[in-house]
């Protein structure tokens, strides 16, 4: 018998909405199988009030995730098949380390969310590492102290707003990442929970326990009574209609954080099994086993999701730019007039231009929030093809510093590489990719990984499946559309590798070592 599974992916630039169908295999012989009925998205304003400052209005967040509810269950209803009753369950996947505050009672936020790629607290993260906090935090979140996390971010904001902290500890103000905000809206106020996959991207959770009060004491913010119920990705959250959408209420039975979602979606699920999602910026995952990997070569350690109270791991590498960067060329030098770029540039454009995509801090292995975006190598001959071109490479370089940085922390090599998101469907990029990787880049038919995940994790919470894995009809469980192998020779590579090295130092001299504003926002 099948059900469908509704999965919210909220994510950077939009919000997303898709039903599948599942196949209900709990205790029979069948294979779990999952096919999307239908989808919708709605994207929504990026602010930048200041130099280094990313901003969304949340409440815009929340009309959007129930706008793509409602036009992908419309166009579900068009099928003769479809039956409205059988939504079994919800899933929520969504960026991850963007910091939300919103009224108890009214579930309204009551300033913008503060996004994961803003730099306004970086003078506070330098504060804690002079103050030598640094391999502590290591030791116990996995992560490093940078403006990424959302600790560092509620920190700047109870330095500019002094009521806040008075308004958290009597509880009439909710602070949490964006699944805690939909799941506190989706449920009427009545659940107030997260999950591991996004506890641990504040700095305030252990990668082995819950909620660190020695933590919270160092960063001077309040204890962990202010923070969300942490629960397994699988858990029954709470129940919901959408906004009265559904007949009768169903519950929430997964979440988990985007990447984490993408890397269950691309079922890497066995130790050292690899993917790369391609989105607004670029997300290395390695499965790491059921023990925390610390990494030696500058990776974060991260919860990948939590099943049945066991943890299971991964290595991270994130690069903050990858999608927005194609944004970028688009919306502010109009070199492009859609984001379906680039695919006719392979034999046109020269490759002397390098581009050093960092317009938003240089993330992993680097972590120099700092250093911002250069173009170099520009002659009279220059194209705009050649712009275009030397950013998709840029893009698939610090992917390539990543896989190197992961390999190195694991002691082995790639056997399969998995690729996903918006970027990954540009053939230039992923030749490219495995041509800098020397290894065969396997896409999937489907290229987004992030909901299917999610739509597996509250299947299994919901007792549909019995595991989180699907069919493997190829080896190493992957489904694959299509296949690039490399096809540059090893001095080629080693001379694209060596002007990104160079290209990246000069990126990195020029760095302005002002920190960014930190005053309030008006």
């Amino acid at each position: 018998m099948s059900h469908y599974v509704l999965a919210i992916d909220q994510g950077t630039s939009s919000s997303r909405a898709l039903i599948y169908s599942v196949k209900d295999t709990k205790n029979t012989a069948e294979e779990n199988t999952f096919s999307l009925v239908a989808q919708a998205s709605k994207t929504f304003k990026q602010h930048f009030p200041q130099p280094s400052w990313v901003e969304h209005d949340a409440e815009n967040i929340w009309m959007t995730v129930m706008e793509s509810c409602q036009e992908t269950l419309k166009i579900a209803r068009k099928s003769s098949s479809f039956d409205l009753k059988k939504i079994a369950c919800v899933a929520i996947t969504n960026q991850r380390e963007t910091l939300c505050l919103w009224d108890a009672e009214t579930s309204k936020p009551i300033m913008r969310a503060i996004v994961w790629q803003c730099k306004r607290s970086w003078g506070i993260c330098q504060s804690w590492k002079n103050l030598g906090y640094e391999t502590e935090v290591h030791q116990k979140t996995g992560l490093c102290i940078d403006p990424y996390f959302s600790a560092t971010k509620l920190s700047w904001l109870l330095e500019n707003h002094p009521q806040l902290r008075a308004d958290l500890l009597s509880g009439k103000t909710k602070v949490g990442t964006v699944d805690s905000y939909l799941l506190y809206r989706l449920t009427s106020g009545t659940s107030y929970a997260t999950e591991p996959s996004n506890a641990c991207r504040t700095l305030l959770y252990g990668l082995r326990g819950s909620w660190d009060p020695d933590l919270c004491k160092m960063f001077g913010l309040p204890g962990t009574d202010i923070y969300p119920a942490v629960k397994d990705s699988c858990a029954i959250f709470g129940h919901t209609t959408l906004g009265g959408a559904l007949p009768k209420p169903v519950p929430i039975s997964g979440i988990v954080g985007d990447q984490q979602a993408a890397t269950i979606g691309q079922q890497c699920l066995a130790k050292g099994q690899m993917k790369c999602t391609y989105g607004t910026g670029a997300f290395l995952m390695v499965h790491a086993g059921h023990t925390p990997i610390f990494s030696q070569n500058g990776l974060l350690t991260t919860v990948g999701w939590q099943t049945g109270g066991k943890k299971t791991y991964l290595i991270e590498g994130s690069s903050f730019m990858a999608g927005a960067a194609v944004d970028y060329l688009k919306d502010q030098w109009g070199l492009m007039t859609s984001a379906q770029y680039a695919s006719h540039i392979k034999a046109t454009a020269s490759p002397r231009v390098m581009f050093v995509p960092e317009l938003a801090g240089l993330g992993a292995p680097h972590w120099n929030p700092e250093v911002r975006g250069a173009l170099l190598g520009l002659s009279r001959d220059t194209s705009k093809d050649a712009v275009i071109r030397a950013m998709i490479e840029g893009v698939i370089f610090r992917v390539t510093d990543l896989v190197e940085a992961a390999t190195a922390d694991l002691g082995t090599g790639i056997i399969h590489f998995k690729v996903d998101g918006g970027m990954s469907q540009n053939d230039l990029a992923m030749q490219f990719q495995a041509d800098m990787l020397s290894v065969g880049v396997h896409r999937k038919q489907d290229k987004e990984a992030t909901a299917l995940g999610a739509a597996i994790m509250a299947a299994y919470g919901a007792g549909l499946i019995d595991s989180l894995s699907l069919p493997n009809p190829l080896p190493n469980g992957h489904t694959a559309a299509q296949t690039f192998y490399p096809a540059m020779d090893q001095a080629t590579k080693k001379i694209h590798r060596d002007a990104w090295k160079r290209a990246l130092a000069a990126a990195t001299l020029f760095a302005d070592q002002s920190s960014p504003p930190t005053s309030p926002n008006p």
